[in-house]
């Protein structure tokens, strides 16, 4: 099994445990408060100046093609293990290598060109391209 076969296989189970780990005794969905609130809308200009400065260190969040968001305002992961694994498929075909994955595969990271980040952002399974800047402590 290669690389990218097992990095897919522990996203889906992963995600599984995730949706049951989500629900309380009485089967109630439970969480805290999603990322989707706190990303940045961008112009593609801007988008490419931060994706630079971020040194090409962004997180890629999913969603399910006509969903509003991945994780829900609770923090649940909502988006499906069958868009998870297309999303790390577009990414795999795009040539990105994932470099951790988030929330059972609802957010990775990725290194990517600028122009790269723009482009993926224009998927409809894709909620989010966020640059992960590096803060300095004079920044805080």
């Amino acid at each position: 099994m290669g690389r990218f076969s097992r990095l897919c296989a522990v996203v889906a189970v992963g995600v599984s445990i995730l949706a049951v780990a989500a629900c309380d005794s009485d089967g109630a969905i439970t969480g805290t408060t999603g990322a989707s609130s706190r990303v940045v809308q961008m112009t593609d200009s801007e988008l490419r100046a931060q994706v630079s400065r971020a040194q090409g260190r962004v997180a890629v969040g999913f969603k399910d093609r006509d969903a509003r968001y991945g994780v829900n305002p609770y923090g649940v992961v909502v988006v499906s293990p069958e868009t998870v694994w297309q999303g790390l498929s577009l990414l795999h075909a795009m040539g990105i290598e994932v470099q951790q994955v988030f929330m059972g595969g609802a957010s990775v990271a990725v290194n990517v060109t600028p122009h790269q980040a723009v482009w993926l952002r224009r998927y409809r399974i894709v909620e989010y391209v966020q640059p992960n800047v590096p803060v300095k402590r004079g920044d805080l």
